[in-house]
């Protein structure tokens, strides 16, 4: 897992989000199902990947709402992007001034901040608690239209990551999507290589990195 083993410094970077059907180059395309929920897909134009994110808190304020996502910091590494965001229409009127990309590496989390003027987003509970070995839990995936989820057994449990007992890889979007315990939100795939099982970003090992990326997080939740 050598893609886990990188420096714990954290990098920021300001790239695009648009929320229509035109993938803007050199952007992060985010699609939400017609639903009110709080898992997202991420397309990354003219890389052929998809990468899904959580929506976790909202902010409201005076002109504008700013929604707070979850999802692995590789999607960081993929764009390999730096530079202004971009103002970009979006569906019924949701306008996106562009997010800001924060992530911590070494334990592969990273926050999107969109600013946008409305959403019928809804946020997820998070926990800082891991699953133990035996658990199942449930990955969450959007195809844009419907959310759909796996069940996977908890194989092994670390301070920093949960490992699971399926391969992921061939389903779309796998990186970055949330691992549910119950209601609440543990942590984000990390990893989903072929013919290993899924690696899961546990939220409790980067409890600190959360609560300075997100001003008003409740980590209130437990898992059951």
């Amino acid at each position: 897992m050598t893609a886990l083993n990188v420096s714990s410094r954290q990098a920021v970077a300001i790239v695009t989000v648009c929320l229509v059907a035109v993938l803007v180059p050199g952007s992060i395309h985010a699609q939400p199902p017609p639903a009110a929920t709080s898992v997202i897909r991420l397309e990354i134009p003219g890389q052929n990947i998809l990468a899904t994110a959580v929506l976790v808190h909202r902010e409201a304020r005076e002109r504008d709402i700013v929604l707070y996502l979850l999802t692995s910091a590789q999607v960081q590494r993929l764009l390999g992007i730096h530079g202004p965001g971009v103002r970009t229409a979006g569906v019924e009127g949701l306008v996106a001034e562009g997010i800001v990309l924060s992530s911590q590496t070494s334990l592969d989390v990273a926050v999107l901040k969109i600013v946008t003027r409305e959403s019928a987003l809804v946020p997820s509970p998070i926990s800082l608690e891991s699953p133990h070995p035996g658990d199942r839990f449930a990955v969450k995936l959007t195809d844009g239209e419907a959310v759909t989820s796996r069940l996977l057994n908890v194989r092994m449990v670390s301070t920093r990551f949960v490992i699971g007992d399926q391969d992921l890889s061939g389903i779309p979007g796998c990186l970055g999507a949330p691992a549910f315990h119950g209601e609440a939100v543990f942590g984000v795939v990390a990893e989903c290589l072929p013919g290993r099982p899924a690696v899961i970003a546990l939220l409790g090992a980067a409890e600190s990195f959360l609560r300075k990326q997100v001003p008003g997080l409740s980590f209130g939740k437990q898992t059951q």
